[in-house]
């Protein structure tokens, strides 16, 4: 959203899972080209179709995975924050519904509300971790207190 951060996980881990993808996709693809041009036998054509066809899967189910994986972020300004996640519905939590802050703020933390529900872990590989972390301790000074710094 406009005039929002945002902290996710680092694109490399989506770049390996699409990369992996294409490998096993080439790679099935280049043997098939040699299977032809050696004169594939007829009973084994069948077979051979059925790994192309798992090669084209493993394509499509690794784009898809890399795709799920690039939707999990949380946008924040000074006011709220929004926890988008795959399949589900974004959603806002006011920094003044955090009562609870775990962890330790120079490597991972976990958010709780009132009724001590989870509602966020967040560690410092991500993107932004320590900008979110700046206005967490701004907006919610208490519930840093109470955490390990």
């Amino acid at each position: 959203p406009e005039g929002m951060g945002i902290m996710c996980q680092p694109p490399g881990k989506r770049y390996v899972l699409y990369a992996l993808g294409v490998i096993v996709f080439v790679t099935v693809m280049f043997f098939s080209v040699l299977f032809i041009m050696d004169g594939a036998p007829e009973n084994a054509r069948g077979m051979w179709g059925l790994c192309v066809a798992m090669a084209v899967f493993t394509l499509v189910l690794c784009i898809f995975s890399g795709n799920v994986m690039a939707q999990d972020c949380v946008y924040f300004n000074g006011d709220e924050f929004q926890i988008a996640k795959a399949f589900r519905k974004t959603r806002v939590v006011k920094w003044y519904e955090i009562q609870r802050v775990d962890g330790n703020i120079n490597r991972a933390v976990n958010l709780y509300l009132l009724d001590e529900t989870k509602i966020l872990s967040a560690n410092i590989g991500m993107v932004n971790y320590e900008l979110f972390c700046r206005v967490l301790k701004m907006k919610c000074p208490d519930a840093v207190k109470r955490a390990v710094l």
